[in-house]
């Protein structure tokens, strides 16, 4: 019996011990979970904050730290990305991270998490060791549809210059052009993209949806204004629900007021030009480029420019009749009412940039028939042959500044593509130097102009007087065809005051007395408005250009270019060489060639 018990005593001793030991087991390896977990909170930290010693130091120890990831499916890598911490990202790319490992609640890569939060830099680390730059997230999007969304451009840039498609479809068949113009209200992710030949015609799988309709949706006035300004018609195409955009804006413009934003963003100008548009015919390659349906700005310069040519026969027969002044000055007034009114209506779209030059262009007709017609027996023989050898000169320095290069810089699309790729690498691809409109690195004292809608050497302005921007290429012609403005004007001054003064016309006139004397009043005046505003302009260059060394654009964004432009002692800018010296680099050092081409950062 004792034997039995003993037997039994000894059973139960080994199956404690087993238990202890399994316990023990168990305890350590909570133990080891519990310094592991304590170890991965400590490196995610440090991958927050960028400290690279406690990562350095683990993944040396064990290398599987590298590759870890947390019950998300979160790796170093993805907090290194979205943080922009790009020695540590390196170091672990070095030691075997994934860079294409998926986690998340959106389950995306760390090129993902960078572009979310626009860190170019970490984009173009992770580039560089092979990230694909196609997956998609849980949302079905891939990295630069997120860019298109947030409006960074210089990502979305660089992504299409490391080769994805620029009308690369997400899930839901959604391109770059159709994110940017729903969720970027900037409209510059937009216009690069379009620059670099996305289609506006395209549509989403979903709701049949262009990108003209997700302006539209969102009220996005910026890319609206931009897509409607493409030679593409677009606006007749409609979605699943069988709606064009235009049925869209006007919907939401109805609604506007019980609406928690009472204002939308795009404009009434906008709405009507979709409307009117609404029923276009699509194909527009039968159009004759006369047409009165179609916005053709040959056909919105033609009936501008003639209409202010014919306006000042007008002006000169109201001033000319026999009724008091009081009368003349409505008459005048309704005149010019109705011929605004007219303008605007034929000619909205290029309004801007006609009406300057066709102003001009008919003041200056007209100012030679009165010289030829009524000024000719008046004035003295020596002063109408310098006024006829002055506008020979006046038309050479107008038609060299109107159909001049002004220093436009042209890059053919893979070099502006290779630029932006080779930029973004050398970590030099930011608004300071580059330009994220023509994607070309920006030159020295250059700028972009938003009516040409290209990057101009040295840029002064944009004069609608002549129809062209104003820089390197011919800013000295510029010059030149002020001061001879300044002196026609002040000659045609003195003409007509001498004409009005005359008691009696020369005989041989075919309008009577009355009317030339009216009509030489209206040149008077008028002559006097132009002589003004041409003179002070011209001060102003003149002492920009000798005083300061200066280009308008500098001095009018002086805080801007403040780095680039700090004073030296005693001078306004670096590029002051004194009086002499700037004058002669402005009139002899200003030439370009006509075809002024950048290939190369």
């Amino acid at each position: 019996m004792s034997e039995n018990v003993d037997h039994v005593e000894v059973k139960d001793g080994l199956e404690s011990n087993q238990d202890q030991t399994d316990l023990q087991a168990i305890q350590n390896q909570s133990d080891d979970q519990t310094e592991s977990q304590w170890e991965w909170n400590v490196l995610v930290k440090a991958a927050q904050y960028g400290e690279l010693a406690p990562i350095e130091a683990s993944v040396l120890k064990d290398p599987q730290w590298a590759r870890h990831t947390d019950q998300d499916g979160i790796s170093l890598l993805h907090w290194c990305a979205i943080n922009n911490r790009r020695v540590i990202m390196t170091f672990l790319l070095e030691h075997g991270a994934a860079v294409n490992a998926i986690g998340g609640e959106l389950r995306s890569t760390p090129l993902h998490w960078a572009t979310r939060q626009g860190h170019l830099g970490s984009v173009v680390l992770l580039v560089q060791y092979h990230a694909n730059m196609n997956i998609w997230d849980a949302e079905g999007c891939a990295p630069i549809h997120i860019a298109a969304q947030f409006g960074f451009s210089a990502i979305v840039a660089y992504f299409i210059g490391k080769g994805v498609p620029v009308d690369c479809r997400d899930e839901h068949a959604m391109t770059p052009l159709m994110w940017s113009a729903y969720r970027c209200l900037n409209s510059e992710v937009s216009r690069l993209l379009l620059r670099l030949g996305a289609q506006p015609d395209l549509v989403d799988a979903r709701k049949r949806n262009s990108p003209l309709h997700w302006a539209s949706l969102s009220e996005n006035g910026s890319v609206l204004a931009i897509l409607l300004d493409q030679p593409k018609p677009i606006s007749h195409l409609v979605n699943q629900e069988g709606k064009r955009a235009f049925d869209i804006l006007q919907g939401l413009h109805q609604s506007a007021e019980p609406r928690k934003n009472p204002k939308p963003s795009f404009s009434k100008e906008q709405l009507e030009k979709l409307r009117s548009t609404h029923e276009t015919t699509p194909d527009r390659s039968s159009y004759i480029p006369i047409q009165l349906g179609d916005r053709n700005k040959t056909w919105e310069t033609i009936t501008t420019s003639g209409l202010l040519f014919s306006i000042f026969p007008i002006f000169g027969l109201g001033l000319a009749t026999e009724v008091s002044w009081p009368i003349k000055a409505g008459l005048l007034f309704t005149i010019y009412i109705l011929t605004t009114l007219v303008v605007r209506k034929s000619s909205p779209k290029y309004l801007h940039t006609i009406v300057p030059i066709a102003l001009y262009l008919a003041t200056e007709f007209w100012i030679y028939v009165t010289w030829w017609v009524v000024l000719y027996p008046i004035v003295p023989h020596l002063m109408f042959f310098a006024f006829i050898m002055f506008c020979g000169l006046l038309w050479y320095c107008f038609t060299k500044t109107w159909m001049s290069n002004p220093g436009l810089i042209v890059v053919q699309g893979q070099d502006r593509l290779k630029s932006v790729v080779e930029l973004a690498e050398n970590g030099d691809l930011g608004f300071q130097n580059f330009c994220t409109t023509c994607l070309i690195p920006k030159q020295e004292r250059s700028k972009h102009c938003a009516t040409c809608n290209e990057c101009v050497l040295r840029f002064d302005h944009h004069c609608p007087w002549v129809g062209n921007c104003i820089g390197q290429g011919n800013h000295r012609f510029f010059i030149m065809y002020l001061s001879l403005l300044s002196i026609l004007t002040m000659m045609t001054i003195v003409a007509c005051y001498l004409g009005y003064q005359k008691d009696q016309w020369p005989t041989n006139t075919w309008v009577r007395a009355g009317v030339l004397k009216n009509w030489v009043l209206m040149i008077l005046i008028l002559s006097s408005f132009h002589c003004m505003w041409v003179t002070l302009l011209l001060s102003c260059q003149l002492y920009q250009i000798i005083i300061m060394a200066m280009t308008t654009n500098e001095r009018m964004n002086w805080q801007r270019y403040a780095k680039r432009l700090q004073p030296h002692p005693g001078k306004m800018s670096p590029y002051d060489k004194g009086v002499c010296r700037n004058l002669w680099n402005f009139f002899m050092n200003s030439s370009i060639s006509n075809s002024h081409r950048l290939h190369t950062v």
